[in-house]
């Protein structure tokens, strides 16, 4: 936990000054007491069928995103670092969803290979190179048009 104790911040019982002078500067600290409670709080109020997914555009920190693995259901990746991350953290590819625009060949191709979960198709060429990379692997493509409000 992260607390203020008099001029100095804890975390987890150790000062900010102590945790310079052993791991050096910069310095990023992360409380996954308050990850995993907010994780915890925000499962509890979703309805049945909601799935709740991390974003790795928020921080694709491997020790977070590991982290993370087991208080959530999946992860929303828009790249290949964030595929490759997100794998490497022990997300299943099916619980995987691919999005945002302008999507290259080889990252439609990579999330249709590893059999993500649901690539977010954003365009009709999108959507026809996913088809022609399942086809030619005989795999099915997993997608979704993204839909926008007007």
């Amino acid at each position: 936990m992260i607390q203020a104790e008099g001029h100095d911040m804890t975390i987890g019982g150790i000062t900010a000054a102590e945790l310079v002078n052993i791991y050096s500067e910069p310095l990023y600290v992360y409380d996954a007491e308050m990850i995993e409670k907010q994780c915890r709080r925000l499962s509890a109020l979703r309805q049945e069928g909601i799935r709740l997914l991390y974003s790795l555009k928020a921080n694709p920190n491997l020790s977070v995103v590991g982290f993370l693995k087991n208080l959530v259901d999946g992860a929303d990746v828009s790249s290949l670092r964030e595929l490759y991350i997100a794998a490497q953290a022990g997300f299943r590819p099916e619980s995987m969803y691919f999005v945002g625009p302008s999507k290259s060949a080889a990252e439609i191709s990579e999330a249709v290979r590893r059999r993500i979960g649901c690539l977010i198709v954003e365009s009709e060429q999108e959507l026809r190179l996913a088809e022609s990379v399942a086809g030619g692997e005989k795999i099915p493509a997993r997608g979704a048009p993204r839909q926008s409000r007007v």
